[in-house]
């Protein structure tokens, strides 16, 4: 099996999820969204997404994962 964290950025959002490229599925149960103030500053936009990005990440080894 192939595992990516796949991220869509919109102008006030961030989503993320497992992605089975296999079988070409968001993964049941890994998909997060958070809402984003796009008026706020880069360093709280960033944070945001580095939040559910490695809530999606959870405790999988850093070093084998892909985000696209």
């Amino acid at each position: 099996m192939s595992f990516v964290i796949g991220v869509d950025i919109g102008g006030s959002h961030i989503t993320a999820a497992w992605v089975d490229l296999e079988d070409k599925i968001i993964v049941a149960g890994t998909r997060r969204r958070k809402f984003i103030n796009s008026k706020g500053t880069v360093e709280e936009i960033i944070r945001d997404w580095g939040n559910v990005i490695n809530e999606v990440l959870g405790d999988r080894p850093k070093s084998f994962t892909k985000i696209g």
